[in-house]
């Protein structure tokens, strides 16, 4: 995911892709899919996020 949100970067739209003022999360299946089945969706939704967002230093 991170690869995308560095698109504005690489296409030199900012200087650093953090302050690209557009970047979101776009959760396909959002609000549907956390009732899918997957009862432990959003725990395990924020531990991922929060190991990216560590891993890559935001």
């Amino acid at each position: 995911m991170i690869y995308i949100f560095k698109n504005p970067e690489r296409a030199g739209l900012a200087e650093d892709w953090r302050e690209w003022p557009y970047a979101g999360l776009l959760l396909p299946g959002y609000p549907d899919l956390a009732t899918a089945g997957f009862s432990d969706f959003w725990p395990m939704f924020w531990k991922i996020h929060n190991r990216e967002r560590t891993r890559f230093g935001s």
